[in-house]
């Protein structure tokens, strides 16, 4: 997404700077109105977001403050209530063991499979993703790129549309 085009100014607030430094990081968020969390592996960013205290403040900013979060692909599946079956499509391994959170942030009722049928080079292991949400009752939701989902006062939907 190009935010520039949408007129919004973004600068990169990188959680490893903020590691054991989570008043910093509560201090740093107050600067801003949007969070936007980028892609990439998914248990690397829950990991950041705990050892930066992001996950335990989060919560709490989007209910008391005017931000706003949003993310693609790993961004967007760190809210669900658990990031059990992203594994399947992902690297947990790059996460020591003692360290490796399986429970997302709990902030939607759902787990996402990003990149569904989409031309993404993950796109094929979201199948196998699925069939463990299934196998597992896990109550999930597709997104193809270019979709989104957005949840305002308690309602959830799907936006966007999804790219070729």
């Amino acid at each position: 997404m190009a935010f520039a085009e949408l007129g919004i100014e973004m600068e990169e607030l990188d959680l490893r700077n903020y590691f054991n430094a989570k008043a910093d990081l509560q201090s740093a968020l107050s600067n801003y109105g949007l969070m936007w969390a980028a892609g990439g592996n998914t248990f690397a960013l829950r990991w950041a977001m705990n050892k930066s205290g992001l996950d335990t403040l989060l919560p709490n900013l989007l209910q008391t403050s005017d931000l706003v979060y949003g993310g693609f692909s790993a961004g967007a599946c760190v809210l669900s209530p658990t990031i059990k079956g992203i594994h399947l499509a992902d690297e947990p391994e790059k996460i020591p063991a003692t360290e490796l959170r399986w429970e997302g942030l709990g902030l939607i009722d759902f787990c996402i499979a990003p990149h569904y049928r989409s031309n993404h080079p993950e796109s094929p292991a979201m199948e196998n993703v699925i069939a463990y949400y299934k196998t597992h009752n896990i109550k999930y939701k597709t997104l193809h790129d270019g979709e989104a989902i957005r949840i305002n006062q308690g309602k959830t939907e799907l936006v966007g549309h999804p790219t070729p």
